[in-house]
């Protein structure tokens, strides 16, 4: 598939990233869901608040790239 990203055929417009603990155990867990609006602006959803928000500084590399060890369990492309 990285030769697809690569050559430009998709492109990242989201990816949704579980955090917390295994399911059924204490704290249990939670996700953040990343998408790019048309506008290519970034927004996360965060089921914990519920909050949305705008998103800066991203390297639009075609991966994301999650800060410590969460990393995505979904990622969404669109064909370009």
């Amino acid at each position: 598939f990285d030769e697809y990203i690569i050559n430009n055929k998709y492109r990242l417009v989201g990816a949704v990233v579980l955090h917390g603990t295994i399911p059924g155990k204490e704290g249990g867990i939670h996700y953040t869901s990343y998408f790019k609006l048309k506008t290519s602006v970034w927004i996360s959803y965060d089921n914990m608040g519920p909050s949305v928000k705008e998103i800066k500084n991203i390297h639009d590399s075609g991966i994301w790239i999650e800060s410590g060890d969460n990393k995505p369990a979904m990622y969404m492309y669109i064909s370009t």
